[in-house]
């Protein structure tokens, strides 16, 4: 049974209207994207399933923000930084993504900003 989490995550001025935001994410001709990305604003559990053998973390089950997804990538924020390479599952709004972080920067006291890179994506809504 899954217990329940609160979030941690502390938004920085710059991100006050995170939860308002939404649509697809505008492009700029230096970027180097291979799909286009849409916003969605929601809470979703993590668990963090393989980390380097170096890194030992406490708190494998935590709760992230979606920021937004394309058919290859998943960006989330979390209250702890993840590293390049960390495993993880993300579960929200009847889906289940596993995937690899690529990416992490810092942009608050408690907030990162961590891509990642979509290994298997699972639609649970289209199983039933």
């Amino acid at each position: 049974m899954l217990t329940r989490l609160e979030s941690k995550i502390v938004l920085p001025p710059s991100l006050s209207a995170f939860f308002s935001e939404g649509g697809y994410c505008e492009s700029n001709i230096f970027e180097e994207r291979t799909a286009s990305r849409l916003r969605i604003r929601c809470e979703a559990r993590m668990t963090i399933e393989a980390s380097p053998p170096s890194i030992h973390r406490e708190e494998l089950d935590s709760v992230v923000y979606i920021k937004d997804i394309s058919r290859k990538g998943l960006c989330i924020l979390s209250h702890f930084q993840l590293l390049p390479n960390e495993e993880v599952f993300v579960r929200f709004q009847n889906r289940e993504i596993r995937a690899i972080v690529v990416r992490s920067r810092r942009l608050g006291e408690h907030c990162w900003e961590c891509g990642t890179q979509i290994t298997e994506f699972t639609n649970l809504e289209e199983q039933a």
